[in-house]
């Protein structure tokens, strides 16, 4: 068993190294929706590919560039289109027109696109494809609301939800309720809106989707905000935060964050719509979310305007119409244009030179032929009449030639240097060319690395999460509870951890808050959470303290911290729950400098102080062993658990919240759901630190007996 665990431990940390590598330089993995080597194995394969194959490749494609080259996507599609005409191939000539019309969408092509979806439609009906016609028709249904033809709109969403509903799609039935929601308000009409997203919230929480259970809390946020019930508004967006935040979903919660401040502003709270918009546009930034951050911009825009802080305002104004990147590219573009254009105009001025110079030339040559013509005749004239003038001619003429010769031998050495200067204008067009080639595959190098950085740690962040406790696990077996998991950097040194022993009825969860915070406490993360897998799951340790002994002697081994001056190592609580008879709990809770907090509607929050010592790091006693506490607890009562991250939050005064603010909030909101108690958890934190960056790795876990 010993020898198993270690080969499982090393295992893992060759794992991390080796992540940890990826993300140090920044060059292996490339940006996933498709990777470099998925597209690379897609073109081999369709160099070799015939028939069907080589139709559903061309479609794979063409989804490929849909949004980086929608050109090429439009190629491979007409290309897919094609063969399958030829093999008479219904659904890949259905599959290669979706396609085709979903690039006509997003390059504002809707005449065209909707061409193209009704030529799908035809094949999809043929197939009796029920699924790719509901698709079809909410597409149909999203052109004509971007065309503003809302009753059309309508139209076709109706005629998907029938076959949804009908086939018992309910995902889709979901989203088209959401999208007649959308329509619903453009219609000026809110009361309809709301009770469509109300109705797709219903079906999606049933379904027990997040992502779309988010979605409608959004979209009811926006219909309370048209009705300028702001305060309704900010709740419905502060659940959707809730659900974004554990998933790391980037794009919502910078969007979300912008909803929130535009809402505040139409409280006429510049304060906090400063506040959250700033963070809206510092998260857009980062992950360059173009649109979200012009919004965000024109927001703080406003609030500068009414602060009557003009120069702000202009600025932010000024920032929304045009990002830096942009103008960058832009001026790089216009100087490579301006050397082709100067090299032109030389070319230019060197041929005209060369023109002039030959025409001289030629006059010169027709001057020299007429002035030997002359010579002839006078020298014939005065031969017969005088011989001395003859020998004297002949002499004068002679130094004429010569002169004339001098004179021409100077014109073709002119002509030779011109010709050497256009020479010369060649090479130093073809070296400006050559450096123009090189500036662009530096271009080209440098956006590929800033690629590859940004993907190794994406990809590092994925890994991460794959071991945090599903959302559906947590949500079976505590039906109320809220999970706040705020990495500071994209991977975190916290994490949660949850294990339900379904045979002794009873279930196991930690937060654990690691040495350092990113990639190294990443690595951390992944060892504890191997750590608690062995011991709970595989070795079946069900008492908290022997689990932390456990724990404490894994780390030390997996680090070798006895031969090393190694310090890492980590925090937490561990809680054990086991349902008894009479609605009550046995609640069995140990804590490596940690604690829990227990709530009771109506009564102040109790604090479970754990043993003030760490697992791992430095060891000074032969044997480090930790307590622990049993309580029995009733149902309806609550269970806290957090990482010092959210009480070491400060403010611009380098205050931190504390546990005695921590404490006083929970105990403030026990009667509220567990939802609404994570979103004033939430709040107070974005109240307290009013724009200043995030120090430590923040988590909180909450649930309801």
């Amino acid at each position: 068993m010993i020898k198993s665990k270690k080969k499982k431990l090393l295992s893992v940390l060759f794992f991390c190294i080796l992540i940890g590598n990826i993300a140090a330089q920044s060059i292996q993995i490339p940006h996933k929706e498709y990777s470099s080597n998925q597209v690379e194995v897609l073109l081999n394969s369709l160099q070799t590919a015939k028939g069907i194959q080589r139709i559903h490749l061309l479609n794979e494609l063409s989804v490929v560039y849909e949004n980086s080259k929608p050109s090429k996507a439009q190629e491979y599609a007409e290309r897919a289109a094609l063969l399958s005409k030829e093999l008479n191939y219904t659904e890949g000539l259905g599959e290669a027109l979706y396609q085709q019309g979903f690039i006509y969408y997003r390059l504002g092509n809707y005449e065209q696109a909707l061409q193209a979806y009704s030529e799908s439609l035809k094949m999809a009906s043929k197939i009796k494809n029920d699924l790719k016609k509901v698709l079809i028709y909410q597409k149909i249904g999203l052109i004509f609301k971007e065309k503003q033809d809302l009753e059309k709109a309508m139209h076709f969403c109706l005629l998907g939800i029938q076959i949804a509903q009908k086939k018992h799609l309910q995902l889709q039935t979901a989203s088209l309720t959401n999208d007649i929601g959308v329509i619903y308000l453009l219609k000026k009409d809110p009361q309809k809106a709301s009770k469509n997203h109300q109705k797709a919230l219903d079906i999606y929480q049933n379904i027990k989707d997040s992502l779309g259970t988010a979605d409608s809390y959004q979209y009811l946020g926006d219909v309370s905000a048209a009705k300028k019930d702001e305060f309704v508004a900010i709740k419905f967006f502060l659940k959707a935060l809730q659900i974004y935040e554990p998933l790391l979903d980037q794009q919502n919660i910078a969007k979300l964050a912008q909803k929130i401040g535009e809402t505040y502003l139409q409280l006429n709270d510049l304060i906090k719509a400063e506040k959250l918009s700033q963070q809206s546009l510092k998260i857009a930034q980062k992950y360059q979310y173009k649109s979200i951050g012009q919004k965000a911009m024109k927001v703080l825009a406003v609030v500068y305007g009414k602060r009557q802080n003009w120069q702000q305002a202009y600025y932010y104004q000024n920032q929304s119409t045009a990002l830096q990147d942009s103008i960058y590219q832009e001026e790089k573009l216009e100087q490579i244009n301006e050397m082709q254009r100067i090299f032109k105009r030389q070319k230019e001025q060197i041929s005209r030179e060369l023109l002039e110079k030959d025409e001289i030339i030629q006059k010169d040559e027709k001057i020299i032929r007429q002035i030997s013509q002359y010579a002839v005749w006078l020298v014939l004239l005065f031969l017969s009449l005088f011989a001395f003038s003859l020998y004297r001619n002949n002499r004068k003429r002679k130094i004429d030639n010569e002169l004339l010769e001098q004179q021409k031998m100077e014109i073709v050495n002119q002509k030779n240097a011109i010709q050497e200067r256009n020479h010369a204008l060649v090479e130093k067009h073809h070296e400006i060319t050559e450096k123009n080639s090189e500036f662009e595959q530096l271009l080209k190098e440098l956006k590929k690395n800033n690629l590859r950085l940004t993907d190794s740690i994406r990809y590092a962040e994925r890994i991460q999460r794959a071991i945090l406790p599903a959302t559906h696990s947590l949500r079976e077996n505590f039906a109320e509870h809220f999970v706040i998991f705020k990495p500071k950097d994209v991977v975190s040194g916290d994490f949660y951890w949850f294990s339900h022993i379904e045979e002794e009825n009873m279930g196991f969860l930690a937060v654990v808050d690691c040495t350092g915070h990113g990639v190294p406490g990443a690595f951390m993360s992944m060892i504890g959470n191997t750590l608690l897998n062995e011991i709970i799951n595989h070795e079946k340790n069900y008492e908290t303290d022997d689990i932390l002994v456990q724990l404490h002697e894994g780390v030390r081994d997996s680090l070798k911290q006895n031969n090393n001056q190694n310090k890492d190592g980590m925090d937490l609580s561990l809680c054990r729950i086991k349902k008894l008879e009479n609605q009550q709990y046995e609640v069995q809770f140990s804590g490596a400098k940690s604690q829990l907090y227990i709530g009771k509607e109506g009564e102040e929050i109790t604090e479970i102080r754990g043993d003030r010592k760490s697992i791992g790091g430095w060891q000074k006693e032969v044997k480090r062993t930790f307590s622990k506490q049993e309580i029995t607890l009733k149902s309806g009562e609550y269970l806290f658990l957090a990482s010092d991250g959210y009480t070491d939050a400060a403010d611009q005064k380098r205050k931190k919240i504390g546990y005695k603010t921590l404490k006083k909030i929970l105990a403030q909101n026990l009667h509220l759901s567990m939802t609404e108690q994570g979103a004033a958890l939430l709040e107070t934190l974005y109240e307290h630190q009013k724009g200043v960056d995030q120090r430590d790795d923040i988590t909180v876990i909450g649930i309801k007996l």
